[in-house]
């Protein structure tokens, strides 16, 4: 079974190689975390686009991480990194 992969904008690869380790490490670690989990998934029906707002996590200290699973091309592309104080 071919394996995800994960792609990054690369303004959002430069936010996240300046973030502080811990937090550069729990994005990581997250993102391992959905490739594993979309992997284990069932074989996606074809669709043109996936609808709504893209998917989202959120990391301590009000990091938000917008992300799309695309099943037809095994991606997981990282959309956005936003710092949001709360």
């Amino acid at each position: 079974m071919k394996h995800y992969t994960l792609q990054m904008k690369k303004d959002v690869a430069q936010q996240l190689r300046n973030c502080r380790a811990s937090i550069r490490q729990s994005i990581e670690r997250k993102l391992q975390e959905i490739i594993a989990t979309a992997a284990e998934g069932r074989p996606a029906k074809p669709r043109a686009r996936p609808s709504g707002p893209p998917l989202r996590f959120y990391v301590f200290e009000g990091y938000r991480v917008s992300y799309e699973v695309n099943p037809l091309t095994r991606k997981v592309l990282v959309l956005e990194l936003r710092n949001e104080p709360g």
